[in-house]
């Protein structure tokens, strides 16, 4: 199989004597699924990574599937603004703070419904990659 790229979300691949020109429509890393263009016809796959499938065979597969309540920083960087507060609710995809790292603002979202146990930051306070920022509650 060989496969290259030839523009921004299109590539050739050849496989066993046949060509393939393939275009990438739309991806969703959560829920793991592409939307491509094979040689004309729209299709959706959904696909695997190799460390999901080698959890699976030692039987950890739910081990990625526990609820962390604990959210950390995933950079060092300046908090710019904390959005929400202690005993507040919360959805799954909510914006919880604001950090400016590297001169780009990014926002910490919450990766489940549940409330805010703990608030461990302050405006303008600086923080570490792997600070703790949140408790959260389910």
């Amino acid at each position: 199989m060989d496969i290259q790229k030839i523009g921004e979300n299109q590539f050739h691949l050849l496989h066993k004597t046949k060509s393939y020109h393939i275009e990438v429509l739309h991806t969703d890393w959560e829920k793991k699924t592409l939307k491509l263009k094979i040689n004309g016809q729209q299709v959706e796959t959904k696909y695997e990574h190799s460390l999901e499938k080698t959890l699976q065979k030692l039987g950890l597969e739910n081990i990625q599937n526990q609820i962390q309540t604990k959210i950390f920083a995933p950079m060092p960087g300046l908090i710019l603004n904390v959005l929400v507060k202690k005993d507040q609710s919360i959805s799954k995809g909510d914006p919880l703070a604001i950090i400016e790292a590297m001169k780009m603002e990014n926002i910490i979202k919450a990766t489940f419904d549940g409330s805010i146990e703990k608030v461990h930051i302050s405006n303008n306070d600086k923080v570490e990659k792997n600070d703790l920022l949140f408790e959260l509650k389910v």
